[in-house]
């Protein structure tokens, strides 16, 4: 899913691992008229009810959608955190680490500093890519 068009080579690539593309924005609620659809209406159409690895680009968006987003279990998630505040980035980053997800790795964009990629697994998950956890510092362990 995504806003913008792509590339018709990426879009070929797509069908031959199974996946598909559309173009659409993401939101909080679904308005197809306006072509904007919530996280959660776009498993369905799929009929999807967990998700291996998912890679969020989505603007800023990630901001209003990450509730519905953290509902869906979900193995990886590759996010790109776009121009918020320090504080604001630090709590998505928190808000996601709190659902037992573990970050594993993390880079600053080059080119704008306020935007960041975000690596994060689920521990559920940690068995089956042999995961071994050294520390955990982004929550206070109960």
């Amino acid at each position: 899913m995504d806003q913008h068009k792509q590339n018709q080579s990426i879009i070929d690539e797509l069908h031959e691992v199974g996946g598909t593309f559309e173009r659409v924005f993401i939101s909080n609620a679904t308005n197809t008229t306006a072509n904007q659809y919530s996280f959660k209406d776009i498993l369905k159409v799929y009929n999807d009810k967990e998700i291996d690895i998912l890679k969020i680009d989505i603007e800023g968006g990630e901001f209003e959608s990450m509730d519905q987003i953290l509902s869906v279990p979900i193995c990886q998630i590759l996010i790109e955190i776009h121009g918020g505040t320090v504080e604001k980035t630090l709590n998505i980053i928190q808000q996601i680490a709190k659902k037992d997800f573990y970050l594993f790795a993390h880079e600053v964009n080059g080119h704008v500093l306020q935007v960041g990629e975000y690596s994060f697994i689920h521990k559920s998950c940690f068995n089956h890519f042999g995961v071994i956890v050294y520390g955990r510092y982004l929550v206070d362990d109960e």
